[in-house]
């Protein structure tokens, strides 16, 4: 849009309010504060009088009240009055900033400035509250709107949505039951939503959920499946055949198999899980980062390093972890337990090249890093259960192991700490990161 607006300039062609609102609204929705303020000033340079929808545009990005404030003032001094669009981006705003009280806050100004809320307005409140408020805050809120009968269908959907990040299960599925009886009529984002909070309660509650929907005319779709897959992952024959299912009605993707694979991994079927590994390579279906991480986690658990190797060479192949060269580690992409397994991998394989350059290990800085050093524990921690000296450089996130310390001796420790017993007794401990970050 920017580029387009340059080339106004070069062609002799003079931008007008309209061109600018325009520039605006993209660049406020890119959240471009910068551009917005300098697309502004150009206009009054230009002599162009900002229009309603020019401070409409400027209302989503403000997240301080005293800029709300000093924004209200320039309308009122253009001889503009605010409308239901200039308040709804503000109360979207608070969801970065203030929070829902400031939402409630600007809602109350909104009244008292007889400007008339509509449906988005009550949404966008409710929405700000589910991301930054209690659940009861939201419900409480929920009841207000509907004795005044501003609710819909998504108005209900952001209320499930919060009892399902609280974990309350059996809320989401009350409101749900309201809806079935006295409407407004669910869809199947409800359904989702419901089935999502109920997702640790058993398959039995996810198998109703599901006839539920189908009861009310509404096809499930592949979040749908997902879902249920994820409630019955210890039941890893089931698992399988609901995936077989999905591929018949052409819904299943990429997490639709990586939960069959985590579901696998955790019944220890590890035969089964590089069949539908080498179905995925097929398909052309990838891991992410997150179930790479996850599903090596799984293997080293159980002690099964073949396995964990194998998929850190996938994970290298498909580039989400980066290619390790000699005398070079870079552990970009890596959860700890994970950078833990792959450092002694090559402190073991340098140890028995007998290199003689030192050995870097990348921990984290720089473009994969939002530019801040992230020193794994992990890499410290093997240092000093090895008793191998470690040169630190917090400012490069980066450790050194000099070349003299990668001896035969130190391959035959770092062999021991690789062995399915050494495996087992370390990551057996740790904690599978959450079932829905992985999948």
């Amino acid at each position: 849009a920017l580029s387009l607006y340059f080339s106004l300039g070069r062609a002799h062609l003079t931008p007008d309010t309209t061109s600018y609102n325009l520039l605006l609204s993209s660049c406020a929705r890119c959240s471009q504060r910068e551009q917005v303020e300098w697309l502004v000033q150009r206009m009054y340079q230009q002599q162009l009088s900002p229009d309603e929808v020019t401070f409409n545009c400027l209302s989503s990005l403000l997240t301080e009240r005293r800029d709300r404030e000093d924004f209200l003032r320039r309308l009122k001094a253009a001889g503009l009055r605010p409308d239901v669009r200039t308040y709804n981006p503000m109360i979207s705003a608070c969801a970065e900033s203030q929070g829902w009280e400031e939402a409630v806050t600007i809602f109350d100004e909104m009244m008292a400035n007889e400007v008339a809320p509509d449906i988005k307005s009550h949404n966008r409140l409710l929405d700000v509250c589910a991301t930054t408020a209690s659940w009861t805050v939201v419900l409480s809120l929920f009841e207000e709107l509907k004795r005044a009968g501003h609710t819909n269908t998504a108005t209900v959907n952001t209320c499930i949505g919060a009892c399902a990040s609280a974990s309350n299960w059996l809320g989401a599925i009350r409101l749900l039951d309201r809806m079935e009886k006295d409407g407004p009529s669910p869809d199947v984002i409800s359904y989702n939503t419901a089935l999502h909070a109920c997702r640790h309660e058993g398959v039995e509650l996810a198998v109703n959920m599901l006839s539920r929907m189908q009861a009310c005319g509404i096809d499930p779709d592949v979040v749908t499946f997902n879902t249920v897959m994820s409630s019955n992952a210890e039941h890893w024959e089931w698992v399988l055949a609901l995936l077989a299912n999905m591929d018949q009605r052409g819904l299943a993707n990429g997490r639709s198999y990586r939960v069959a694979l985590c579901a696998l991994i955790k019944e220890n079927q590890l035969l089964v899980a590089l069949n539908l590994l080498q179905q995925m390579h097929a398909k052309s279906l990838p891991l992410d980062t997150g179930s790479y991480n996850y599903l090596i986690l799984a293997l080293l658990r159980v002690g099964a390093s073949e396995w964990a190797v194998h998929l850190v060479q996938r994970a290298i192949a498909d580039k989400v972890f980066v290619k390790v060269r000699p005398q070079f580690l870079d552990l970009h992409g890596m959860s700890g337990p994970v950078a833990r397994f792959c450092l002694l991998l090559t402190l073991r394989d340098e140890a028995l090249r007998a290199s003689s350059k030192p050995l870097k290990v990348i921990t984290g800085i720089g473009k994969h890093s939002d530019g801040a050093p992230k020193v794994k524990p992990e890499v410290l921690s093997v240092c000093q259960e090895l008793r191998l000296p470690a040169r630190l450089s917090q400012d490069e996130g980066s450790v050194q192991v000099s070349s003299k310390h990668l001896t035969s001796t130190l391959a035959g420790q770092v062999q021991r700490l690789l062995s399915e017993q050494e495996l087992r007794r370390h990551y057996a401990s740790l904690p599978l990161i959450d079932w829905d970050e992985a999948v």
